[in-house]
């Protein structure tokens, strides 16, 4: 395996909760770097459940076992994470999909040592915030997102990803914790100290000054300008 020069924050929520405010909050850390979505952590753990799933009918038992594959898969994403750009001495990357919450079982036995995120906001927050992107949406003449218009699947998916964050900090609380966007806008310092505590960093005061600077994450959220 390819060695691992940076150690991996993974966060995600339900989309609206607060998760790129959070990923902001930790890039403004000196040593730590908070980029953009790449969206493609959940389509590269679907095809690891896949081999998974055929290694274990036998079909290809000859041809590796499931450490290889883990091994495979992050050294694929280790690999496409190296275009990384950044004049900051970083001793972290952080990761945002607000999706990749639905696969961070996954994601841990691949990165065991990895420090996850789970963002918490009200869920009548959430479904505010959702429908304001859908009223966006239209007014631009863009396709909304199903869950900003449909409360049904809002409502599964808030269940899904509620459930996926009790039985994580449950069964490792050592690797996941559960940040609540609430208690940040209430206690910025407070809560930037406590988060720090879990990843294992030193706290820094420029995270209390997130707001006043460009992040790299947040280009990707302004590109159609209904988020």
């Amino acid at each position: 395996m390819k060695e691992v020069r940076n150690s991996r924050i993974f966060v995600g929520g339900l989309p609206r909760s607060g998760t790129t405010m959070v990923q902001n909050i930790l890039d403004s850390h000196p040593l730590i770097y908070g980029g953009s979505e790449f969206d493609r952590l959940p389509n590269i753990m679907d095809l690891r459940t896949k081999l998974i799933n055929t290694l274990k009918s036998g079909r290809i038992e000859e041809y590796t076992n499931q450490a290889t594959i883990d091994e495979a898969i992050r050294d694929l994403i280790e690999t496409l994470f190296k275009g990384i750009k950044s004049k900051k001495n970083y001793s972290y990357i952080s990761e945002k999909t607000p999706w990749n919450i639905l696969f961070f079982e996954e994601l841990f036995e691949v990165y065991p040592e990895a420090k996850f995120i789970m963002v918490l906001r009200h869920p009548l927050a959430v479904l505010s915030s959702m429908k304001k992107v859908a009223k966006n949406a239209k007014e631009k003449g863009v396709q909304a997102p199903d869950f900003t218009e449909n409360y049904l699947i809002a409502s599964a998916y808030m269940e899904q990803v509620y459930l996926q964050m009790q039985k994580m900090k449950t069964k490792y609380p050592n690797s996941f914790y559960i940040v609540r966007y609430e208690s940040l806008l209430k206690n910025l310092e407070e809560e930037t100290k406590l988060l720090c505590d879990f990843i294992g960093v030193k706290w820094s005061a420029n995270m209390l000054d997130f707001n006043t600077i460009s992040h790299p994450g947040e280009k990707t959220m302004t590109k159609n300008e209904i988020w």
